[in-house]
């Protein structure tokens, strides 16, 4: 897990957003206990989570909402679902969509000798529109649906 960016200095207690982009079970499970276990903190207490899915299109949105709301069940945790459909690429969408969160949850695969550049390049954008991420990445051992 890396912490990209800073919270925002928001007065505590404060109703706060937690957003959590589901790109892929094997870091999105891990990702969800992560904001859950957040959100348990005084200052996060009233926190809103929002589970978001990017896909390229409408036929994709029912499957893609309906897998959420199994994961939500199992979490057995008080989450918004939203499944965002277009084409456009991902830090374009995310950005529309978590500027105002307070902290945005990714997961992410470590690059591959040689492709640190494009990684640092990807996240670093996103930061830039995004302000304090979390990035996550997963060995897959956590999965609320086993």
């Amino acid at each position: 897990m890396c912490l990209v960016g800073e919270p925002p200095q928001t007065a505590p207690f404060l109703p706060r957003r937690v957003d959590l982009w589901w790109r892929g079970q094997r870091n999105g499970s891990l990702m969800l206990i992560l904001a859950y276990l957040l959100t348990n903190n005084p200052e996060w207490r009233h926190s809103h989570i929002r589970v978001l899915r990017l896909v390229e299109d409408e036929k994709a949105r029912e499957p893609a909402y309906r897998a959420l709301q199994c994961l939500a069940r199992a979490s057995r945790m008080d989450v918004e679902i939203a499944v965002v459909v277009s084409t456009d690429a991902f830090p374009e969408v995310a950005a529309r969509f978590s500027t105002n969160a307070d902290v945005v949850f990714l997961g992410f695969v470590p690059p591959e000798e040689g492709g640190e550049e494009d990684f640092f390049d990807f996240y670093g954008k996103l930061e830039t529109e995004l302000g304090c991420m979390l990035l996550v990445s997963s060995s897959g051992q956590a999965d609320l649906l086993a």
